[in-house]
Parts: C-alpha cells; structure tokens; sequence
C-alpha cells in the first residue's frame, strides 16, 4: 500500500518528487496519514492538495530545501490533502490520529532558519519554547479533524534533539465529540542537551522514571503533555553511555511499551517474574556495541515501571561490530513484538516454539559473513496488565476490579461486548453505608479513565458500580493502607 501511496505522490501533475515516507497510521474510518520528507518544495514540485473544509485548512507553499511533508489519504486511496511542512530540513518521524481524526505528528527541526518554524497555541498555557539550540531540536505538532494546524512547539535543550515516535491515549471526549477528543501526547528520542538546558519535568512518581541527569553524550528521553497541551513529565532514559528510544506503543490496560537500543552496561534493568530478562549488555571482544533494549511501564500507575531487558548477542571476532537496534514495537492480546536489525554473530537469542507455532519461519544466523540482518521478536511477557485482560474476557460478569485488596489505587477492565452496547458509562463507589464517594463517566478508550484513586478513603469494603443504557454491575473492592 506505501509503494502505492508514494507513485501517487511523485506522479501526480506530472511531477516528480522524490519521496521519503518514515510513517504512517490509519484512522478509525479508514483515511491513511503519512509522513516523512520531501526533496523538492511547495513552490516548484510538490503536490500540495487543499480540500475545502470550511475551515482554515493547513497549507505551506514557502520555498524550503528539505521540508517535511504530510498527506492524507480517503480509505479508496485518494490524495484529498498535501502540504509540506516546516523549514529546511525538517522531517516528520511519527504520526498517530486520534478516534476523533485529529493528527499528531513529531521529529526535529534543524538549527538553519528555526525562526520560520510554524508555532501554534491551541491554549493560552499549553506548552511553548523557542528553539532551544545546538543543531536541531524536537517538535510536536497537532492538526484537527478539519485539517487546522492548532498545537506547534519546538521541545529540547541546547544539544541535538530529536523525536522518534509519538503516542497518544484519548481522555473525555470534549463537548464537541466529532471535532475533538482530549488526548494526552508522549514523545520520545534522543538527547544531547544537559539537564540545564533540556526541559527536565517529574512526574511525581517515585517508581516511574525520573531521571534529571544527562548519562554519557546522549540520552533517551520521554516527554508528556496532558489534555491542554501542558507538559507533565519529561525525563532522560538511559545509562553511563549512548542510548536511543526508537519506537513506543500503548497496548491494552495501559502498558506503555517502548524499543531501543543501549551501549550503557548501566542501563535500567527492571525484571519481571516469568518475562524474559537479559540483565546485561553483550560485550564484543572490541569493547561495547548497542544492544537493543524494550521497556514497559503502567500507563494507568502514573508509569510505574514495570520490566525492562537487553536483548542481543555479541561476536568473537575482533574488530567485527555486534550491533543490535530495535526500532520498531507492537503488541496484540498477550503478545509484544519488536522487529530491527542485528550484526551479532554469537549469542543472539534466536528461540521458536515450533510446536505452537508448526512452519514458522525460523532462520537462527546471520545470512551474510558479519553483515546485519533484519529480526524480528515475540515476547510472551505474562505481565500482570495483559493477564488481566484476559481475566475480564473469562469472567462471567464481564467487569473486573483489581487488585483486590488494595492499597488505594484501583483499576478496572470491560469486556469489549460491554462497551458495544453501552455508548454512556459511568463508575460509582459507595461505602457499606451506602454513601456516594465517587461517581464520574469513563471513556474506555483512555487508560487513564479506567482508574480510581481511593487512597483518601478508610480502610474498609466499597462497592464499585458500572452503569450504563443496558448495563448494571457492581464489584465489591478492600481498600486496606
């Protein structure tokens, strides 16, 4: 479908451009976003396509060296939008759209020209900064469903900054459903920029993390933004050396899951009973090489951490590189994939259950005399979020509470079957006396709506309540501090 997607771009009118495509998502009704950059410019080859929206439709036609582009495709791939994007050398890495088909997309700005760069408030106090310096910076940009460019800014230190990927989690949808959806933004990258210079933010959780100090020459980061475009946590990722965050993705009940790579021996390393764990970075007979590293952190726990691991191999040969990169990650029901490259000879875990899984492919080596191959990885975490989802699918009520007791936080999963037939729901807990404390609707497209802080409330026994059109549940829950 890209290849497709792509002719279309550089042969429309007659032109032809060239075309770098780094990303693309679907949206709910089928329309297709990509991103990426472009060799040519608005003025001269690019096939900018404005359709008429009734409102002020995003559209550049300044002359830039490198800019980078987005376009818009209907679900019979169409070309119904087009426009460059940004200043010379700007380039768009991710982009997510949201149930309501608002777009958000990241990547880095080059230093040349930076005050040309199209900032935007959506609010009078979401975040802004100026550029922050060195060679380039991160950007984070939304575009509503009307195609109006309606939240720019650059987010970086003094260093080289650059944004990978971009998530989204939706919140309550706002008075106007099909217009806008409150969603909370997280990005992620590389950093060069010190602690004094990189806009460093805590999330207050003292298990999550919450690191203010540059390790080594380059960090990982992960930036938050709340509803209102605020940011709420920002924080280096990484050891004593270089370390990349490529790629994240929420899966369900909340699990932020994220791929990179280390060359830091110190990397966090966060264990999980039953989950794959390689708790220490491959050495190559020359000295360190990157090992590719995966992380998962509680979405719905203010991002506790919850495992994180190496994963790569090594090679004996002096002088030959053992490099593993995971760039890319997904997940579906029990099961998290990453898929990059390898150079490692000796040691990669190579594994297939060949008995689940009869005419798997499965190639254990490297095809080429110590060259890089593509790999690709499954892991079955049986981390406790997954296994809950599959606990709300068994049980017969369909609604589960958890855990039970608890020490103040509480979550709660649907059954999907619930949720279909029940557009409006709304939580409630009364005390034994039964005496309201909470009552708020959820939307159970946003994991931080599927939680309840009871950390104020008295030891005792509270009954959950899930109501809806169709729909009247109750969970009995311990709250024991």
């Amino acid at each position: 479908m890209l290849h497709n997607l792509k002719h279309k771009l550089q042969h429309r009118n007659n032109f032809n451009t060239h075309i770098s495509i780094n990303t693309v998502d679907v949206a709910q009704n089928g329309d297709v976003y990509i991103g990426g950059t472009t060799e040519t410019d608005a003025g001269s080859g690019f096939p900018n396509v404005t359709p008429s929206t009734g409102c002020t439709v995003y559209s550049q036609y300044k002359h830039s060296a490198q800019p980078a582009f987005i376009a818009k495709f209907d679900a019979s791939n169409q070309l119904v939008w087009a426009t460059t994007f940004g200043i010379d050398t700007t380039v768009i890495y991710d982009l997510k759209v949201n149930s309501a088909n608002e777009l958000f997309i990241t990547g880095s700005v080059q230093a040349y020209n930076n005050a040309n760069f199209p900032v935007q408030r959506e609010f009078s106090n979401d975040y802004q900064q100026s550029f922050g310096g060195g060679t380039a910076d991160a950007f984070v940009a939304k575009f509503n469903n009307c195609l109006e460019l309606k939240w720019s800014t650059f987010v970086g230190g003094a260093n080289l900054d650059v944004a990978n990927a971009i998530e989204i989690s939706e919140g309550s949808p706002a008075s106007s459903k099909t217009s806008n959806v409150l969603t909370y933004t997280y990005l992620s990258g590389i950093t060069k920029s010190d602690n004094l210079s990189f806009p460093i933010q805590s999330n207050g959780n003292t298990n999550s993390i919450n690191d203010n100090s540059l390790g080594g020459t380059q960090d990982a980061f992960i930036a938050g933004f709340n509803t209102s475009n605020q940011k709420t946590w920002t924080t280096f990722v990484g050891g004593s050396n270089i370390d990349e965050i490529d790629d994240m993705e929420f899966g369900r009940a909340g699990t932020l899951f994220i791929a990179g790579a280390s060359k830091s021996t110190d990397f966090l390393n966060v264990p999980y009973t039953g989950a794959y764990n390689q708790t220490q970075l491959e050495n190559t007979a020359g000295g360190n090489d990157y090992d590719a590293v995966v992380i998962a952190l509680d979405g719905m726990s203010n991002f506790s951490k919850v495992w994180s691991t190496y994963f790569g191999g090594n090679t004996s040969i002096t002088g030959y590189r053992s490099d593993d990169y995971a760039y890319g990650i997904t997940t579906s029901n029990m099961n998290v994939y990453i898929g990059g490259e390898t150079w490692s000879y000796n040691n990669f875990p190579w594994s297939a259950d060949l008995i689940t899984y009869p005419g798997a492919y499965y190639q254990p080596y490297l095809e080429g005399n110590f060259s890089q191959d593509g790999f690709l990885a499954q892991f079955d975490l049986g981390l406790t979020p997954v296994l809950v989802e599959e606990l709300v699918k068994n049980d017969e009520d369909g609604f589960l509470v958890y855990p039970n007791p608890s020490n103040g936080m509480v979550y709660f999963m649907i059954d999907e079957k619930l949720v279909k037939n029940n557009q409006k729901l709304n939580i409630q807990v009364f005390d034994i006396q039964g005496k309201e404390i909470i009552s708020k609707p959820i939307n159970t497209n946003s994991y931080e709506d599927l939680s309840l802080n009871l950390s104020h409330v008295s030891t005792g026994m509270y009954f959950v309540k899930l109501t809806g059109e169709n729909l009247n549940k109750s969970q009995k829950v311990i709250i024991n501090h």
